[in-house]
């Protein structure tokens, strides 16, 4: 028997000073509960909670840390597991959701009305034991001052042509058709986690990487020269140099297109900011990452509280 797969978001705004979250209802079921939903074909998880929760209460989010999944048996006999993350609204002109598929409403049967509340409120609505469990752990969170986390999203480039079968010089090695592919997917993860700063490589598959979400979101792209393979291989401190800016800046959720033989020297950064928690999830083997896989790295100041790793879903040829 298959098991069921689904995602959702425990969304927050501080608003007059007061932590607030969004809940649902659902009248049908008479319950209160995180928005969330299940997977539409070719979905992963990500985009699915992004959607489901905009479907659900008319907002657009951006995720951020993420959550323990939720598993239960239904009433079919199947098994379903639901995935969460924190998450925080963004406004329908934010550039991330100019490069998101436009998104329908729930049917006016599934969703009664959705509702911020703050936090007592909400402990007391929420009509299931694990979401209550899921708000006290964002609660703690919120009270560490661990909560308003900035998303890093480090992506090796997806895959270019092969050195063999490629005439031109390093710099201008193109993608595949697949890679190309991938690309494009790899920019919808970009906008479930609200990039808002693009930075690569200047040579061409790291650039080609990141392009379609430039393009689409309308961010701009820094190319940054100490990132190249060439660079990277004389002096590996313009590497670090970098990837300490990157992670250590206050502004906006940034990714970052990267080649394979810098990965070791990025992962070493990482591992500087992060407590076992973090560096037990890294990757520690050469080539660290899969062709178009992403390491995200969510820091709280100059502190690296989680990190996901993951290679987006990907249906096209």
């Amino acid at each position: 028997m298959s098991s069921v797969h689904a995602a959702g978001a425990v969304v927050w705004r501080k608003k007059g000073g007061e932590f607030q979250v969004l809940l649902v209802r659902r009248d049908s079921y008479k319950d209160w509960s995180f928005p969330k939903g299940k997977y539409k074909p070719g979905e992963g998880p990500r985009m699915a909670a992004v959607r489901e929760v905009y479907e659900e209460t008319g907002e657009h989010i951006a995720l951020q840390r993420p959550l323990p999944s939720i598993g239960y048996t239904l009433s079919s006999g199947k098994k379903k597991r639901v995935f969460y993350w924190v998450a925080r609204p963004l406004t329908q002109r934010s550039r991330p959701v100019a490069a998101r598929p436009e998104f329908p409403t729930a049917h006016p049967g599934e969703i009664t009305r959705s509702r911020w509340m703050n936090a007592e409120t909400a402990l007391e609505k929420l009509s299931y034991k694990d979401e209550r469990s899921m708000l006290k752990r964002v609660l703690k969170y919120w009270e560490r001052g661990e909560l308003a986390t900035r998303a890093v999203l480090l992506v090796r480039h997806a895959r270019a042509q092969k050195r063999s079968a490629w005439n031109g010089s390093e710099k201008t090695r193109p993608l595949t058709p697949h890679g190309a592919s991938r690309a494009r997917t790899i920019s919808s993860v970009f906008s479930v986690y609200g990039v808002d700063r693009l930075v690569s490589s200047p040579w061409q598959r790291c650039t080609a990487t990141i392009a379609p979400y430039a393009q689409a979101s309308g961010v701009s792209l820094t190319c940054v020269a100490a990132l190249t393979e060439h660079s990277h291989a004389k002096n590996p401190a313009g590497v670090r140099k970098t990837i300490e800016a990157v992670l250590t800046d206050a502004g906006a959720p940034t990714a970052v297109s990267l080649h394979r033989p810098t990965l070791g020297t990025v992962i070493d950064v990482v591992k500087k900011h992060g407590g076992h928690h973090v560096k037990e999830k890294l990757p520690d083997d050469d080539p660290y990452l899969k062709t178009g896989e992403i390491l995200v790295v969510h820091m709280k100041g100059d502190h690296a509280v989680d990190v996901e790793r993951f290679r987006p879903v990907h249906t096209e040829p």
